[in-house]
Parts: structure tokens; sequence; C-alpha cells
């Protein structure tokens, strides 16, 4: 068997971009700064044995490149399967997996899907090109937690190109795993001494998939009335939507991602992504939604707000601490926490963070609150 070559590279830690963060009373919002980020959708599988290496590239990538984000379509054969993301495989032809589309265009030629070792490439060229727009997104809680209300702000920076420009949202969940065979990740390199994977077995009990596409909003291929005809550079347009969140999604591991696209049905040339963002929406929703983790953790932060160190109570065991930033990226983690157990926070900027604990299938998630004088 053929195994897709990895890379050796020491993964870059992400950049905090704090300023890019402002946290309000009834929800988040990202500015609108102009800054060009880049899409990679990645098709994939649990049955997958080349997917797994697959993920850990995407995940290397996203660390030494900021501004991409990341959205994992899976396949109609496994249980996070939907019914968008099927649709969106079949539009674009997409033989099969490990496939993945960099902001939906081919670069000048070829097919729009590349494999995993032309994903770097294209991605360098997408974030090389002008800024087209910035965009602001807020989230805030509506309908008791059970839906969120999403506001997109696009400033027009250049020239847009001819035809329909649409609005479409990803719903992408993190941390996403289950019991049982389909839950479990194949993976062929088990056997590969030196690959992050070796050692895990050939199928990945407990696997956690990431970037997990749940939903998409309004549907498939976006809202229509986004931008109107003959929209100017310079202009400033504002769109709202409010949707309902998957029953078996868990909000406080879900992000919602603003992909702005041209449009032309029958034209796989002319779905290019222009810009995209993305915001968490676990800060805005955690406090909110009424729907429990089944196998929750008892555990509380403090003090909280903190300032350079807290202390963390948990059940006996030893726990995975994840404390991430208000756009969801992990900024640091303990792998073997206890009860009573002293948190030094490193340098991190004032502002709203996550503190995920989890054993085994058993996790939850607490507001943590930032605050240097």
């Amino acid at each position: 068997m053929q195994r897709l070559p990895y890379s050796s590279k020491v993964m870059i830690g992400r950049s905090m971009r704090s300023s890019l963060l402002l946290v309000l009373l009834l929800g988040l919002s990202l500015p609108c700064l102009g800054q060009r980020k880049v899409l990679l959708e990645h098709y994939t599988s649990s049955w997958c044995g080349e997917c797994a290496n697959a993920h850990w590239a995407a995940q290397e990538l996203q660390a030494a490149y900021p501004n991409l984000i990341l959205a994992f379509h899976h396949s109609s054969a496994d249980p996070m399967a939907n019914e968008h993301s099927t649709e969106w495989r079949q539009a674009f032809q997409i033989p099969g997996t490990p496939l993945g589309l960099v902001n939906r265009s081919n670069n000048g030629g070829g097919p729009l899907y590349l494999n995993v070792g032309q994903w770097e490439e294209n991605i360098a060229a997408a974030l090389a090109l002008p800024d087209l727009m910035g965009l602001s997104l807020s989230a805030s809680p509506a309908g008791n937690g059970q839906e969120v209300r999403l506001q997109v702000e696009a400033n027009l920076l250049s020239p847009l190109p001819q035809g329909e420009i649409r609005l479409s949202v990803l719903l992408l969940e993190d941390y996403v795993s289950g019991e049982g065979p389909a839950w479990n990740q194949s993976n062929y390199y088990h056997d590969v001494p030196g690959h992050p994977l070796f050692g895990l077995g050939g199928s990945i009990e407990g696997y956690e998939h990431r970037h997990v596409v749940r939903d998409i909003w309004p549907g498939t291929w976006g809202a229509a009335d986004f931008l109107p005809a003959g929209a100017q550079a310079g202009d400033s347009y504002f769109w709202e939507g409010r949707f309902f969140i998957p029953e078996e999604a868990r909000p406080e591991f879900l992000k919602a991602v603003a992909v702005v696209h041209r449009y032309l049905p029958g034209s796989l040339s002319a779905q290019e992504v222009l810009e995209v963002e993305e915001i968490a929406l676990g800060p805005v929703l955690v406090s909110t939604s009424p729907r429990q983790a089944v196998h929750a953790i008892d555990f509380d932060v403090s003090p909280n707000p903190a300032a350079g160190s807290c202390s963390i109570r948990l059940p006996d065991g030893l726990f995975c601490l994840t404390l991430a930033n208000a756009q969801g990226q992990p900024v640091k983690e303990w792998a073997q926490a206890s009860n009573g157990q002293r948190l030094e926070l490193p340098e991190l900027p004032n502002g709203l963070y996550l503190m995920r604990a989890a054993n085994g299938r058993r996790y939850a998630t607490k507001k943590l609150l930032i605050q240097r004088f």
C-alpha cells in the first residue's frame, strides 16, 4: 500500500491575535479588518485510513498559516454526515477521500479537488491574493440557547468579480466522538515509526473528530440576498440570520464559519470563495443552552476572573485540560491534571477563554475570564 508523504516540520504555534477579539455582554464579535483568510474544505471519512494523516496535515498547516480556516465534510457513510455536505461533495464531483478544496478554486487550472501534498502550495497562493473585503461576525444566543443569531457585515475593499455573490455559514463542531466502529478513525500509519499516528492502532478508538461540518445555513449554497447587484468598493453591507442548533451538537464546541463565494449553478469554476471568517459560538452559548453533556464532569476553576494562575477542582483521577481563546483555538494544555492542581497561565491577553476538562468520554467546559490589572 502506498502511503501519502507526511511532513516532519515542527508545528508553529498559533498567533493569539488578541486585538481581534471583543467580548460583548450578550454575544461575541469579530471586527472587520480586511485581513485575507483562506478556507480548506476537506472531504473525509472515519473508515478512510489515509484520512487520519490528512487530519494531522491540515492541523499542521493551520498552525503554520494562522489565517487558514478548516472545515471537514464527512462521507455519507459516517454518523457525522449531513445532507448539505453530501450535496457539496456531489456538486464538486469529488471522487473520494482524502481530498480537499482550497477556496473552491483550481489556482489557474486542473481539477478543483486536491490531494494532501497539493494543499500547502494552493493555500500560500490564495493568501497572497489581494483582499476583496473585510468581514465582521457577531453571534448571540436566541430561543433559550437552542438557536443562534448571527450577524455579518462586509466592507468591500476592491471591485468584486462579475456574477452573483452569496453567503454560506458552515456550522462546525470540535471533539466529536462516539462508541462503535463507525466513530473510530481508521489509521494506515499506526506502524510507521516517527509518524504522530504511530502506535495508535489501525482503528483509533475514542478518536475526537475536529472541524466537523454539522450543517450549512441557510442551505448548501447560501443566502442569495447577501450583496446587491452593483455592489462597489467602499460600500458596507449587513446581513442577519437566526438558526437552530442541531439536536446532536454540543453548543460549547461549536463555531460558525461565514463563507462569501461566487455562485453560478452548473459551473464548478464559478464557486470561488472570496473571503471567509470564523467565530466560536461556545462563549455565547455555553451558559444559555439547556442541553447538558450526558457524561459531564463536575469541575470548577478559581479564582475567576484569574490573573497569573488559577486552581482547578476536579473529581478523582487524571484529566486533560485545554484552555482555548474566544475563537476556539487552544492556547494551553495540561495533559494530566488532577484535583487541586495549580495552573500557571501563560502571558495571555485579558479576555474570555474556555477551559475544557476531559477524561475518556466524560467532558465539561467552563468559562474563564483572564483579567490582569
